[in-house]
């Protein structure tokens, strides 16, 4: 992809003498390992080709051997009718995938049944990829899943409703699928579960895109019965609930939630707009997440409508350690950031809590906080109340909670606990990698881009040191399955000691660009093989 761009810059000292005369145009050096494509194939002992050998998906199934290990290969193309939709895995340990990815085949289910249907005790070597599913009606309307966990990788499932009942999306009863890198988005659970239902089960749920679901109660992911989901590295956003959880509901459970990105969701009536913990015995563990901009609630009275970040009702007790929780709203009583009521006995540190809206904590217990940089300030052992210093351009709509070095939150958590980079924690959901020798933070200002439109794109680079220092700058994007395509640089720069400069581009995207997700990587340091920082981040372009 082709594109042109214009610049602008910006710049700041920290602790040394300010070089007007720096100009960043910017970015790296070396493309890094991950936008190299290494191509494995696995030989199988057979590939049912659908529907050149069979005429349905399900008769690809029905003829394929558990113990070869087969695949059902599925091209391009949109599927309808009787055995394209209820689709049943037998308990059949194969792949089912689409020849080219979820953008070109498409499962539609016309509203007559479900898409996929495990029930046999499949386990993760039943393998389903690379579909879009829409249309879906009943419980588990995208994939339903009972007693069975099987892998789920690489499909978007979109546009399914659970009709009165629960799982619009994907539905989990005494099941530990594993569910990855998928996009769940626009699925409706009409009471629980917009995007995926969560009773009894264990599922996996990494690296999906769970935005715009709605139900009465979790509208990106619910949890009942004993689940202990493990909920990582998610983007859970825009999702609305008419009641509680607008992000992630859990009553009687004790998920895993670290290391997601939980903004935007919203309650209409009730409380937790980005997490909801309640009912008997439930510990979760939320760590290392990002909770920004949630609202609880719309039209709710004072008494319901708090919690727009964290709800704790009940008898829940979770640790919260490591979040950055921010922007949120709570319309009631209070718990902007994190709401406690009844005999919720929370742990909290080495969290940020800052510009939650009325307050950063409502309690009506005491909540035992420590190493916690919380607005306004609060009273426990190694607290701080001093500005965050977050990367966030005034310019840009997508917010970057990342930290400038002279952050008070960096090296000040809690002491016995230490950062991947082997220093004693920081407070916040991103930690200040000192590993790199110069840091490099790249932030869109948003994510999705039509064709023809424009990503604008701000570049932040800091030398913590008291030296200056040059550096090559080089940038490259990638759409799947492609090889990049190098659009900034190698070209050189220097950066005087403690120094932090911002430079804001604009990239007009080309009118015939391909659909579809693209890499963007940039990196800074020296040839022929010396990478002193790099970033990345996802963004698609779309209609």
């Amino acid at each position: 992809m082709t594109v042109t761009h214009k610049t602008q810059a910006t710049s700041r000292t920290s602790g040394g003498t300010e070089d007007k005369g720096v100009t960043m145009k910017w970015l790296t050096l070396l493309i890094p390992a991950f936008l190299l494509i290494v191509c494995l194939s696995v030989m199988r002992a057979n590939t049912i080709h659908v529907p050149s050998q069979q005429p349905t998906i399900q008769a690809g199934i029905d003829a394929a051997v558990s113990s070869d290990g087969d695949t059902v290969l599925v091209a391009d193309g949109i599927y309808t009718g009787d055995g394209n939709r209820d689709i049943d895995f037998l308990g059949k340990a194969i792949v089912v995938m689409s020849e080219n990815g979820a953008e070109s085949c498409v499962i539609d289910c016309e509203e007559a049944g479900r898409g996929f249907y495990f029930h046999n005790e499949e386990e993760s070597s039943s393998v389903l990829q690379g579909f879009s599913i829409t249309n879906g009606r009943g419980d588990g309307a995208g994939i339903y899943c009972y007693n069975a966990s099987p892998n789920i990788m690489g499909n978007t499932i979109t546009g399914n409703t659970a009709a009165m009942w629960y799982g619009g999306g994907i539905y989990c009863v005494y099941s530990s699928p594993t569910i990855t890198d998928n996009t769940i988005t626009g699925n409706t659970g009409d009471e629980d579960g917009g995007g995926i239902y969560c009773s009894s089960s264990s599922p996996t749920i990494k690296g999906n895109t769970i935005m715009w679901n709605t139900a009465d109660d979790g509208g990106g992911i619910y949890c009942c019965n004993s689940s202990s989901p493990t909920i990582t590295d998610n983007t859970i956003t825009g999702n609305t609930v008419y009641y509680t959880g607008g992000g992630i509901y859990c009553t009687s459970s004790s998920p895993t939630i670290t290391g997601n990105t939980i903004t935007g969701n919203v309650t209409i009536y009730y409380y937790g707009g980005g997490i909801y913990c309640g009912g008997e015995v439930s510990y979760p563990t939320i760590a290392n997440n990002t909770i920004s901009g949630n609202t609880a609630s719309i039209y709710g009275s004072p008494a319901q409508s708090n919690g727009g970040g964290i709800c704790c009702f009940g008898n829940s007790s979770p640790t919260i350690t490591g979040n950055t929780i921010t922007e949120n709203t709570a319309t009631g009583w209070g718990g902007g950031g994190i709401y406690c009521y009844s005999n919720f006995s929370p742990t909290i540190t080495n969290s940020i809590l800052w510009g939650n809206w009325p307050d950063q904590i409502y309690r009506y217990n005491h909540p035992i906080i420590s190493y916690s940089n919380i607005q306004g300030g609060w009273p426990g052992e190694g607290n701080i109340d001093e500005d965050p210093m977050f990367v966030q351009p005034d310019t840009l709509m997508y917010t970057d909670y990342r930290l400038f070095w002279e952050s008070p939150c960096i090296d000040t958590g809690d002491p016995n606990l230490f950062d991947p980079d082997r220093t004693r924690s920081d407070m916040g959901a991103h930690y200040f990698n000192q590993l790199d020798y110069l840091t490099l933070y790249i932030t869109p200002d948003t994510t999705e881009v039509p064709p023809g439109g424009q990503l604008g794109i701000t570049y932040t680079a800091i030398n913590r040191w008291n030296w200056s220092q040059p550096f090559w700058a080089l940038s490259a994007v990638k759409l799947s399955g492609s090889t990049p395509d190098i659009i900034m640089g190698p070209d050189r720069y220097k950066l005087p000691a403690n120094y932090t400069t911002q430079v804001q581009t604009v990239y007009n995207i080309p009118p015939d660009a391909r659909m579809g997700m693209y890499d963007y990587w940039a990196g800074i340091g020296l040839p022929p093989g010396i990478v002193f920082g790099q970033d990345s981040f996802k963004f698609k372009v779309t209609e």
